[in-house]
């Protein structure tokens, strides 16, 4: 067999030539995919997981505890922004507002002599007299007081709420109807301190008597509520409203 001729210095320069050719060309392909980027615009990058949990006003401090008596106390020229009324109507939703019997089945008994309210929803209610108060704070929730009221001296036209949302991500922890009239009931409250409350019932119209309804709650660290004590009255005169 014939040997092959020996590579002179011309082939090994093409060799080489044609050797820095191929490697050129690989290093200079497509390069791999990256992976995902972070968001560009300035609103991404800072737009909270959910508007709802960061719109609620972080400096209000409105009404000074201890308060007696609350759903007859006036709170003239407080005004609350539409853009915090929506917040708070966003909070809510169309779950309907805790009456007494969310923590103590004791109160069936005062909530079957009347049966008002017991599906009401925030959402049903009209936004424009509404006022928002921020009571204080405990360890992890801040706690407020709602208000929405028609404008009208009449039955079921004022609504007073106790809620308390996360201080860290503002949700809705938890939220009771403390102050309410109806045609045969009349819900009032004393808020002690930002971590505890009371609420008393009567019912009952003209010469119908009904039971009647007193509770203590505390609020947990947590912005929870909690019953400390409740009883239920039997009816009697003392219980009812007043003459129609």
């Amino acid at each position: 067999m014939p040997h092959a001729p020996p590579v002179g210095p011309g082939r090994r320069v093409v060799l080489l030539l044609a050797t820095w050719a191929v490697f050129t060309a690989a290093c200079s392909g497509p390069s791999p995919q990256a992976g995902p980027t972070a968001p560009t615009s300035p609103l991404e990058a800072t737009a909270p997981q959910s508007d709802a949990l960061h719109c609620m006003p972080t400096a209000l401090v409105s009404l000074r505890l201890p308060l007696d008596e609350g759903l007859a106390l006036a709170h003239d020229q407080v005004p609350t922004s539409p853009a915090v009324v929506d917040c708070v109507f966003s909070l809510f939703g169309d779950r309907p507002l805790k009456s007494p019997a969310a923590f103590d089945r004791a109160y069936g008994r005062v909530f079957a002599y009347h049966e008002e309210d017991g599906t009401l929803a925030l959402s049903a209610l009209p936004r424009d007299r509404v006022q928002l108060f921020r009571l204080g704070a405990t360890d992890d929730a801040n706690v407020w007081l709602l208000r929405v009221d028609s404008g009208f001296e009449m039955d079921g036209v004022r609504h007073d709420v106790l809620f308390s949302t996360d201080r860290a991500g503002g949700a809705l922890v938890d939220q009771l109807l403390v102050g309410a009239m109806g045609m045969l009931y009349r819900r009032d409250y004393d808020i002690d301190a930002v971590d505890a409350f009371a609420i008393r019932e009567d019912t009952g119209r003209g010469e119908e008597a009904g039971p009647g309804y007193r509770a203590r709650y505390r609020v947990e660290a947590d912005g929870r509520y909690a019953l400390v004590s409740s009883d239920v009255a039997k009816a009697s005169p003392g219980n009812m409203l007043g003459p129609e």
